[in-house]
């Protein structure tokens, strides 16, 4: 994910999902998973293979509606939303000055309540945006 690191994905760096999946359908077949994933990934199946293949594709197909993800940073920060820095909690300062873990559970609860909003889904791609920390940074 090129998070504050656009200028290195311009438009011949990176395949889009939609041409990954056409490609891997004329060698190989591809159809839609019959199985649901529990997060942001689309699932797909090679015919008669075992397994799955899943995409999440950040930077040519919005999923914002239906992620479900948070991120512990190494740094100590519960991040609702990789493309928007809104509604961060700081977990590490937190605990280290001694919070209540009633506390510390109505955070994340009251971030889990609104994730939805916080959702980056005005974005047209992943290379679009202003990030003040690259993926690196953030713990990807």
């Amino acid at each position: 994910m090129p998070i504050g690191n656009g200028q290195l994905f311009g438009d011949h760096s990176w395949i889009s999902s939609a041409d990954l999946r056409d490609r891997i359908r004329q060698r190989w077949g591809l159809t839609e998973s019959q199985i649901c994933g529990n997060g942001p990934a689309d699932v797909f199946q090679i015919p008669g293979a075992k397994g799955t293949l899943r995409f999440i594709s950040q930077m040519s197909e919005c999923f914002c509606d239906r992620c479900n993800r948070l991120r512990l940073g190494a740094d100590g920060w519960l991040r609702p939303c990789l493309l928007n820095e809104t509604g961060q909690i700081d977990l590490k300062t937190s605990l280290r000055a001694g919070i209540r873990t009633v506390q510390l559970q109505e955070q994340v609860r009251q971030l889990l309540n609104f994730k939805c909003e916080i959702n980056f889904k005005q974005r047209d791609s992943g290379t679009v945006g202003s990030y003040t920390r690259t993926m690196s940074q953030i713990g990807g």
